[in-house]
């Protein structure tokens, strides 16, 4: 992802992939993270792959409203890597 951005966005995908990878911690260890968001978390994984991106940004909204203490931290790297997506392909 790094490799293909403008200059411009650097610091937004840096900070992106530092999120994300304290999400991949969290799932790793198996810390704070309810049973119900890891199921919801690869949905979504599912539906980014099968580029169903109107699906993929209803469920991320909804995880972020449902789940707000819970992804304070990581959820804005999931809002850009799905609004990422929907602007490329559309």
């Amino acid at each position: 992802m790094a490799s293909k951005s403008p200059p411009l966005f650097a610091r937004h995908i840096k900070d992106t992939e530092k999120r994300l990878n304290f999400l991949y911690d969290l799932l790793n260890n198996g810390e704070l993270l309810q049973p119900d968001t890891i199921v919801k978390l690869r949905q979504l994984a599912e539906m980014l792959q099968a580029k169903e991106y109107d699906e993929a940004h209803r469920l991320q909204v909804e995880i972020q409203k449902e789940k707000t203490n819970e992804c304070e931290t990581w959820m804005v790297s999931l809002t850009r890597v799905v609004g990422v997506q929907t602007a490329v392909f559309y």
